[in-house]
């Protein structure tokens, strides 16, 4: 029953597409056009040249979405899990292992739950359009505001569990790296300090826009693709495809950035690591173990 159910789900999605694109020529007028934004609220003014109301929409229906979404899964787990149960417990299980990969155990355990929910609100949020709802045409992924929102989210999260791991001077401490040696003295580099902090501004502007270039990408190319066929056979099956697997995609590259970026930020110092100092005298750079590994190593 439950396979005849999805054959006719599936029938009626792409005959619904097909219908649209050889009846409905789609008014392209709108694409490039500046969306309806609200600037004022309540009598108050709203800087920054306002919100865009379709993007404020879309994203309380996913966050919606997704917190019925959980409510029902957690609402009775089966011990013989139904192969719905077990394809989302095949996908948890999965990200669990790559947090505890990445993150250590321990780590990877409490970071866990936010690594998911940020792969399943962008993924949510791209598979949007699947539903033939002219609200849902808007993905917040394709808002800039969205997309950089979500970078300055990932950036905050892995700096401030950093300072949390590290301590404030554990943390300050790479932006000094390489530290200059002369003789015993090793001093802080005050020269690669700017850089440091450019390359990690830096990140969260190639974070943001590379979801959002993707997926705005994504958009035109349905858009040029349609015109040239005349809104037969391909754009139905294009459309289904970047939306399902560019969408996943583009949803998971983000998360295992965001992922490494915090790993980068909380790891210990009691990894196998080496400290990086400039050495005067040598006019090279050495790698020094810590301190703790040379004591471990007398023990």
């Amino acid at each position: 029953m439950k396979k005849i159910i999805f054959w006719i789900f599936l029938i009626l999605f792409f005959g619904w597409q097909f219908y649209l694109a050889s009846h409905i020529k789609p008014d392209l007028s709108h694409v490039g056009a500046p969306p309806h934004k609200l600037h004022e609220f309540m009598g108050v003014h709203i800087p920054m040249g306002g919100v865009n109301m379709a993007t404020i929409y879309t994203t309380w229906i996913v966050m919606g979405f997704l917190i019925v979404f959980g409510m029902f899964m957690l609402d009775k787990p089966q011990i013989i899990p139904s192969r719905s149960q077990a394809f989302i417990e095949i996908i948890l299980e999965g990200f669990l292992k790559l947090c505890e990969d990445t993150l250590g155990p321990q780590m990877g355990r409490k970071y866990f739950p936010y690594v998911m929910t940020v792969f399943l609100f962008i993924l949510t949020s791209n598979y949007l359009p699947l539903i033939p709802i002219h609200l849902f045409e808007e993905k917040p992924t394709r808002d800039l505001n969205t997309t950089l929102g979500l970078g300055l989210m990932a950036f905050f999260v892995a700096h401030i569990s950093g300072i949390k791991v590290k301590g404030f001077l554990g943390y300050l401490k790479h932006y000094f790296e390489p530290f200059i040696k002369i003789g015993k003295i090793e001093i802080p580099n005050f020269i690669f300090a700017p850089l440091h902090i450019v390359g990690e501004v830096g990140k969260v502007v190639s974070h943001s826009f590379r979801l959002f270039g993707n997926i705005t990408g994504e958009t035109i190319i349905i858009v040029v693709v349609t015109n040239l066929v005349h809104f037969w056979l391909l754009p139905p099956v294009l459309n289904v495809y970047f939306i399902m697997l560019i969408g996943a995609i583009q949803a998971f590259v983000f998360t295992m950035l965001a992922l490494t970026y915090l790993s980068i930020q909380v790891r210990h110092e009691d990894e196998e690591e080496h400290e990086e100092v400039f050495d005067v005298e040598k006019g090279e750079l050495t790698g020094e173990p810590h301190a703790h590994h040379a004591m471990a190593g007398k023990h």
